[in-house]
């Protein structure tokens, strides 16, 4: 992986995804923070990472530099391999990002991560709207993050 400038437990994420060649490859730099753009939701492959909540560690003198924060990573796919690539079998981004950020620890950027635990795990298939013929197919994974900020 490539130096990391991540300064958020979002950004640090986006750096391991990013590190992925075929993951990075697939989703061409589709990789958000929050939400996709506006317009046609997703477009193709993207994945989408959110930070849904962050709780402050606190000690006698005040909030430590210890945090845990809960990361939302939604892996999106509209197009005929869509539900392959978003799944659990063992070759699908899916499944590839789970088995690197679950259990993982370590630095990227000025993020330290000591622990990182998957929560849950869902896959979703939602039919086509507005006449379309694309499929929206999801995996949303939410990760319990302990790192220091």
């Amino acid at each position: 992986m490539a130096a990391s400038t991540a300064t958020s437990v979002e950004m640090a994420f986006r750096d391991l995804i990013l590190a992925n060649n075929k993951i990075n490859h697939a989703v061409n730099g589709r990789i958000y923070f929050g939400h996709a753009p506006q317009g046609p939701i997703p477009t193709d492959r993207c994945i989408i990472v959110t930070d849904l909540q962050r709780t402050a560690n606190y000690h006698l003198g005040g909030e430590a530099a210890l945090a845990k924060t809960l990361v939302q990573l939604d892996v999106w796919a509209t197009d005929p391999g869509g539900a392959t690539w978003v799944g659990n079998s063992e070759e699908s981004a899916g499944e590839q990002l789970r088995r690197t950020l679950s259990g993982y620890s370590g630095t990227v950027g000025s993020i330290t991560i000591t622990c990182c635990l998957i929560e849950r795990d869902q896959t979703q298939s939602l039919a086509p709207e507005n006449g379309s013929d694309k499929w929206r197919r999801r995996r949303s994974m939410d990760f319990l993050v302990m790192h220091t900020y």
